[in-house]
C-alpha cells in the first residue's frame, strides 16, 4: 500500500509536487482537501 496522508490544518486545498524515482516531476495545483487523490506518473499539470 503506497498511500500517504497529509494534514492540511485549516487549508481547503494544496499544491502538490511529486518527484518520482524515475526523475519525473509532476505538479498538481489546487488539489481539494478531504479526498483520495490518485497520482499517476507523467499526468501532472
Amino acid at each position: 500500500d503506497l498511500r500517504v496522508h497529509f494534514g492540511l490544518g485549516a487549508a481547503s486545498e494544496a499544491d502538490l509536487e511529486i518527484r518520482w524515482p524515475s526523475g519525473v516531476v509532476d505538479t498538481h495545483l489546487q488539489v481539494k482537501a478531504n479526498q483520495v487523490f490518485i497520482a499517476v506518473e507523467g499526468k501532472g499539470s
